[in-house]
């Protein structure tokens, strides 16, 4: 019987352990120039058996490597041949037999006495690991992008820790406040936030409502310090980050600097103050004065959820796309799925995110949509059932006006989730003798509504009084009726019709267009030309490269926004138009009712990020024969292009249809 020394000292035994190996394995004599031997993985890996490498010269062997690479390599051979360290590992790019240029890692050792020079061979061990490489490099250029965007902005974005101190400061935040970004990483949020400003506000208090509501962006306006002390007025957008266990370890915050507008505020209430017998002149400028801060605050949260939607899931889906395309060329891979699964996953919270900050319906739909989009979502969030009793929500067409309503519903609807405990609560709706009067009731815990009228004001009154200041700013009311243990109710009164020049004109919308047939049909096997639009160029070229691997289909042209994307067609002609919804200039809800009416002839197939049914009801409306979502199987959006020229589509993107 051999016994283990033996065992481990036999050729057999030696042998078997390389041809194991996941890794691969080669032998090279540097005196003879040609390798003593490859394992099986090795030819594997690179499609060369040992016999081709022995018919190379050193020259060829050397142009296996890529040429930027080579320097680094021959170097590296040297050194090991001169070392007698436990291996030294490096990475370059080498030339399969196929002609790929994959990703090595390799760690190599010389083999033999170092004592009478350098040693005659070396021993290597390598692993392909191009999709390792491919990915790292891929997340470098997001994460780096990613940090331009936050750094280029146009507010000041401040992340510290839950200690309080400051662990990213953007260029925008170093020139309003004057500070150099050595001077404040590490330093506590107090350096900028005063303990409590002029205006009475607690940061403690902020920090409370942040632990408290983690899933919530928290508004609040407040007095900062700059470093020359100067004041500035400042709104801010906070937003908790959780760590791995779901607990609160950071804070993002993203603000904008109001102090001209809190000036001309507090003067503004100075003089009326002073002038209190003209009731009617101060009524308009504070119905005035409030629509332009709704519609400031409205277009802050719309300017960062549409950073969110245009960069930051743009990015993850362009990333998705690339990976689907690749995953076509390449085997079944359960880390390639893992990264899928992972990308979709970001797509999905980073549009979550987006939607609570600015939901889409607010402002491509009515207020009676509104609501019931604010309803199913505190049903699927928090299982709050609210019942709907709407009138005549269809008559506020005055944009500030519904996002106000809106707004104080939503915000009523969030206390009674926080304070009241109960599943349910009811909203009604009704328009009246020129005033508009929404109408919120929940059967839960009560309180007493004197307490908004405490400078102690609690945490519940805090939202309440602000949302009653106001109404009484728009010229109406909040009355509350409550008993504790009897439930809520809350009434705000605001007049249908606000006299203030601050009122914009009524956009007039054209109706849906009347489809028309195409003049002739397209043949099964003929080619479809096909013109892609999308404002975002990562998520337009990955489509195209996508789609451009069916040879049944032809990438007519691109274009970035919907004005260009009318002059392409007039020019190209193409079957099918592939158009994002949501672009600068001209949005693709007007680009495609322009181009259906002038080009009857042409189909068009929108593309979106939402998976919003309002918006696919709307591009159809203008008449898009189907939308597609953006994270979406290649297929689907495959099937939407031959579904709307009429043709069947193939069974995969990388086959023709089938004659």
């Amino acid at each position: 019987m051999v016994s283990q020394a033996e065992l481990f000292k036999s050729e057999e035994f030696a042998r078997t352990v390389l041809e194991a190996s996941l890794n691969g394995i080669y032998v090279y004599d540097t005196s003879a120039g040609r390798n003593l031997y490859i394992n099986p993985q090795y030819t594997a890996i690179t499609g060369y058996t040992l016999e081709d490498f022995n018919a190379m010269d050193t020259e060829t062997f050397l142009e296996c490597f890529h040429p930027e690479d080579r320097p680094r390599v021959i170097a590296h051979m040297a050194e090991v041949l001169r070392s007698d360290s436990a291996g030294r590992e490096i990475e370059y790019r080498f030339r399969t037999r196929d002609g790929r240029w994959i990703w090595c890692l390799s760690r190599d050792k010389a083999f033999g006495d170092l004592q009478k020079g350098p040693a005659p061979w070396f021993i290597g061990s390598f692993l392909d690991i191009t999709e390792r490489k491919q990915s790292r490099m891929a997340l470098e250029e997001s994460e780096f992008l990613y940090r331009e965007l936050v750094q280029k902005a146009n507010s000041a974005i401040i992340r510290w820790r839950r200690d309080g101190k400051i662990i990213f400061f953007n260029d925008y935040a170093q020139r309003i406040f004057g500070y150099r970004l050595e001077e404040v990483i590490g330093k506590s949020i107090g350096i900028i936030v005063p303990p409590r400003d002029s205006a009475g506000a607690d940061l403690s208090e902020l920090v409370e409502d942040i632990l408290k509501s983690p899933y919530h962006f928290i508004n609040n306006i407040n007095e900062n310090i700059c470093r020359d002390g100067r004041r500035l007025w400042m709104v801010w957008t906070n937003r908790a980050i959780l760590d791995t266990s779901g607990e609160v370890a950071e804070i993002l915050a993203i603000g904008t600097d109001i102090t001209e507008l809190q000036t001309s505020n507090k003067s503004l209430e100075q003089e009326v103050a002073e002038r209190t017998q003209i009731a009617d002149v101060r009524t308009k400028q504070l119905q005035a004065l409030t629509v332009e801060l709704i519609e400031a605050e409205e277009a802050e949260r719309r300017r960062i959820s549409q950073l969110l939607h245009d960069d930051l899931q743009q990015m993850l889906a362009s990333a998705n796309l690339q990976l689907e395309t690749a995953a076509v060329r390449l085997p079944a891979d359960a880390i390639l799925d893992n990264v899928g699964r992972i990308l979709k996953a970001s797509i999905s919270k980073a549009r979550r995110l987006s939607h609570e900050l600015s939901p889409p319906v607010l402002k491509h739909t009515s207020l009676t949509a509104s609501l019931e989009w604010l309803a199913r979502m505190l049903k699927d969030q928090f299982q709050l059932e609210v019942q709907l009793a709407l009138e005549s929500t269809g008559m506020i067409d005055f944009q500030p006006l519904k996002v106000f309503i809106f707004r104080a519903a939503q915000e009523l609807l969030f206390n009674i989730v926080k304070h009241a405990h109960v599943d349910r609560a009811r909203v009604e709706f009704c328009h009246a003798d020129g005033c508009v009067t929404l109408t919120i009731t929940d059967n839960g815990r009560g309180f007493d509504p004197s307490c908004l009228d405490k400078s102690d004001t609690e945490k519940v009154g805090l939202g309440l009084r602000s949302l009653r200041e106001r109404a009484s700013y728009m010229g109406g009311s909040l009355s509350i009726e409550s008993f504790r243990g009897q439930g809520s109710r809350f009434i705000l009164t605001v007049p249908a019709k606000l006299d203030t020049a601050a009122r914009r004109k009524r956009r007039i919308t054209d109706v849906k267009p009347k489809r028309q047939t195409a003049s002739g049909g397209q043949s099964e096997m003929s080619r479809l030309r096909v013109l892609f639009v999308d404002d975002h160029q990562m998520i337009r070229k990955a489509i195209i490269n996508m789609m451009d691997n069916n040879p049944a289909i032809e990438v007519a042209g691109e274009a970035a926004d919907g004005l260009e994307a009318i002059e392409q067609v007039k020019h190209l002609k193409p079957d099918v138009v592939v158009m994002d919804v949501s672009m600068p200039k001209m949005n693709g809800i007007d680009a495609t009712r322009h181009i259906t009416e002038t080009f009857p002839n042409v189909r068009v197939v929108g593309l979106t990020m939402l998976e919003d049914d309002e918006i696919a009801s709307q591009m159809q409306q203008a008449g898009a024969e189907s939308v597609v979502c953006k994270t979406a199987l290649s297929a689907d959006l495959l099937k939407a292009i031959y579904g709307s020229a009429h043709q069947e589509a193939p069974s995969a993107v990388s086959k023709p249809p089938a004659a």
